[in-house]
């Protein structure tokens, strides 16, 4: 598969998963939504480009 374009297709990115074979994705800690392009942010991590992710807690929410 390529690119990835649609919140639907991110919300089945595995986050983690167990020897028993359940998987926690990320529709199942996140709100997936798109939003607009930013050309001003470049992330690196030991010189590689790598890809921010903003998290943002909703003020009723549990933080584990």
């Amino acid at each position: 598969m390529g690119r990835l374009t649609t919140p639907d297709q991110f919300s089945e990115i595995i986050v983690r998963s167990t020897d028993d074979g359940r998987m926690l994705r990320l529709k199942d800690v996140a709100e997936i939504e798109m939003g607009a392009r930013s050309q001003d942010v470049a992330n690196r991590f030991d010189g590689k480009p790598t890809v921010g992710l903003a998290i943002f807690q909703l003020p009723n929410a549990n933080a584990l």
